[in-house]
């Protein structure tokens, strides 16, 4: 959920842009509430607030965002800005109004809608309340805000978080003189720590049966600490070494609306579980904090704020956490093995989905259950595209239920629109009579559910999928009474097997069954939509009619021609800014697939003007369309007068970093932001 909100403006030229003039510009109270409107004299560039600086560390740093990261664009709603939000990751706030007519206040949207800390609060309260009558040691922890600190006993002031690294320009005699009082790192070593981003783990002590959840905002989640120096990890090692046997569960939240503290409900609390609330913001609590930083202390224990805790800090946290709360239980209640689970999950909260949609989307399920008693299945499939393999699982599954459910999702986040995937289902498997294909809303494998799906490059293999499952579980298939779940084997995609192993433990709890159904392999290789994806980039159009059918084959060849009209629209775009940008000669840098597909699609007397780098070169005599390939070193030596075209998306920022720290002007680098090979779920 968006929300929507007035920013202060300050409006600058794209001539003076510079890192050092934002940081002045943000270097006020105000910084948090100011956006500043870039223009390249009357027209808009690009907008940009503290928070999407946040990360940036040099002034390699800044260009590199400025050429590859800075929102262009602007959207009147909110669905728009969503789409902007999935590209810009860094973002937290996208223009709502045209760029042109704003004056000195213009409405956002923000990446969330944020609760007041009232709201919050009582939020903390009624979930406090509610594990506590189911007898779960549940316990609410004030941290003290900067303001009931005694003034004495502060360290000298720091308007900065230390994850701010933007906010380091200028101010490096602050950290410089007071790294050691900050961790027990050199300078050096911070500087490039903190670029590494690191956030405190979701679960330490895995193997333990008893789980400690920590619940809360930045404290809990780390980001303003060094890898080691986290809440999280100092709470874990003092357990260790007090051989007090728990598992750390760290449950983040920023107070969104989209993940309140409800969230906690989204776990299994089992009787001699530990849940602890912290946040700054309770005027109730089980444990003040305050009394930690009532003397004067040789290191700082927060940056800006005590939520904002240094290492120091969190060394005095994790004792008083052990002394006052957790050691007591321990004692106490622990056994080796704990009881049942006495909270399942909860009432479970669906924080990302508005509850009227669900119910919306479950009401129209009734027009397509079957009366009567049935024996009803499900599968859950992407289809990017529908293949052999696809109707293969369908057919199996199909025969052995009176009833099959198949929902095409419907998030798109795939090379092929929802429309046309789910079009080509229903038109894959109508001669099967006892199959229905329905569209999985926002409720089944979506952004809202499962997220980690539509982003496995970061999943590390691993994606938590219980709210996907347990919404499923408890809407869906009751709306249909689906008692079974069907799922194809997964020999290479790790989350996806990952999902169906969890899939395989969860589902039992709503009484669903799950199949694992051998995938159908064509010369010994599993048919998969990723391959099929791969020879339509090449247009290996044999290779394709293998694994699809006939319906499919053409649809693809179809769209190849759309795909290769719009593409042709980007390369001229491109070729335009290129020929404006080259003046008189350029050297592109990369000879890969992207470049291919550019040079092969420009025209004759272009290519002659290009010349061309890449790191094959190095050591060896290499060419490129019959051009000899300069390798880095001779491009950073005698090539400085040339403008740079970078031709690859995936290693952009890489090369432009290296670029600019030769001494290249940035001004004088233009790179690739069409990805031209299609990244996009299975």
């Amino acid at each position: 959920m968006l929300a929507k909100l007035k920013m202060q403006t300050r409006k600058i030229q794209l001539e003076k842009l510079s890192w050092y003039l934002l940081r002045d510009i943000f270097d006020n109270k105000d910084k948090e509430e100011l956006i500043v409107l870039i223009y390249d004299r009357t027209e808009f560039f690009a907008s940009v607030t503290l928070g999407d600086f946040q990360n940036i560390y040099s002034e390699a740093d800044f260009w590199c965002f400025c050429k590859y990261e800075m929102v262009r664009d602007w959207c009147e709603c909110d669905t728009d800005a969503e789409k902007l939000f999935d590209i810009f990751k860094s973002y937290r706030y996208i223009l709502a109004e045209n760029p042109k007519e704003v004056s000195d206040f213009c409405e956002v949207f923000g990446r969330t809608a944020v609760l007041g800390a009232q709201e919050l609060e009582n939020i903390y309260y009624e979930m406090n309340d509610y594990l506590k009558s189911f007898g779960v040691a549940s316990y609410i922890v004030q941290i003290p805000t900067i303001d009931d600190i005694p003034i004495e006993n502060r360290h000298m002031e720091c308007n900065f978080w230390l994850s701010h690294g933007f906010n380091w320009t200028g101010k490096d005699s602050v950290i410089k003189d007071n790294c050691r009082k900050i961790s027990n790192r050199t300078y050096g070593d911070m500087t490039q720590e903190m670029r590494k981003h690191h956030i405190a783990p979701e679960i330490l002590g895995k193997d333990y049966d008893n789980q400690i959840f920590l619940a809360g905002p930045c404290i809990v989640n780390g980001q303003e600490n060094f890898q080691g120096e986290s809440l999280m990890e100092i709470l874990h090692q003092l357990l260790e070494e007090m051989n007090i046997c728990y598992k750390l569960v760290k449950v983040y939240s920023t107070g969104a609306l989209s993940e309140v503290t409800k969230k906690i409900l989204e776990y299994n609390i089992k009787k001699n579980d530990i849940v602890i609330f912290m946040d700054s913001i309770f005027k109730k609590y089980d444990l003040n904090l305050s009394y930690l930083y009532n003397k004067k202390q040789d290191k700082w224990l927060y940056m800006d704020e005590p939520i904002h805790s240094t290492r120091y800090g969190n060394e005095l946290i994790s004792e008083a956490l052990v002394s006052k709360i957790i050691r007591p239980n321990y004692e106490e209640n622990c056994v080796e093995k704990s009881e049942n689970t006495v909270l399942y999950q909860g009432e479970r909260q669906i924080s990302n989905i508005n509850e009227r949609d669900l119910a919306a989307y479950v009401s129209t399920l009734s027009a397509y259950k079957k009366q009567g008693e049935n024996l009803c299945g499900a599968i859950v499939m992407n289809c990017n595209p529908f293949t052999l393999g696809h109707r293969y699982l369908i057919e199996y599954a199909s025969g052995s239920v009176d009833v099959l459910y198949v929902f095409v999702v419907e998030e798109d986040r795939s090379m092929f629109s929802f429309e046309d995937r789910i079009c080509l289902v229903k038109e894959g498997v109508k001669d099967l009579e006892n199959v229905i294909v329905i569209s999985s809303g926002r409720v089944i494998i979506s952004r809202d559910t499962f997220q980690g799906y539509f982003n496995k490059k970061n999943a590390g293999g691993y994606t938590d999928a219980s709210k996907d499952i347990f919404i499923f579980g408890k809407y869906i298939a009751p709306a249909l009474n689906i008692r079974i779940r069907f799922v194809g084997t997964e020999p290479s995609d790790e989350v996806t097997r990952s999902y169906n192993e969890q899939l395989k433990q969860q589902l039992p709890e709503y009484g669903i069954e799950l199949m694992e159904i051998e995938r159908r392999r064509i010369n010994g290789l599993v048919i998969s939509a990723s391959t099929v994806r791969q020879f339509f980039l090449e247009k290996d159009w044999h290779k394709i009619s293998e694994l699809v059918s006939k319906q499919v084959l053409c649809f693809l060849q179809t769209k190849a021609e759309t795909v290769e009209n719009k593409d042709s629209d980007m390369a001229e775009k491109c070729f335009g800014e290129i020929i404006r940008f080259m003046e008189e000669r350029v050297i592109w840098y990369g000879t890969g697939k992207n470049a291919e597909i550019l040079i092969e699609r420009m025209g004759d007397k272009l290519k002659e003007k290009i010349l061309f780098c890449d790191k094959n070169a190095e050591g060896k005599n290499y060419t490129f369309h019959g051009k000899k390939v300069l390798d880095p070193s001779t491009l950073y030596l005698n090539c400085k007068d040339y403008y740079i075209f970078i031709t690859s998306p995936v290693w952009g920022r890489e090369i432009f970093r290296d670029l600019f720290e030769h001494g290249f002007d940035p001004w004088k680098i233009m790179c690739n932001m069409a990805d031209w090979a299609v990244l996009s779920a299975e």
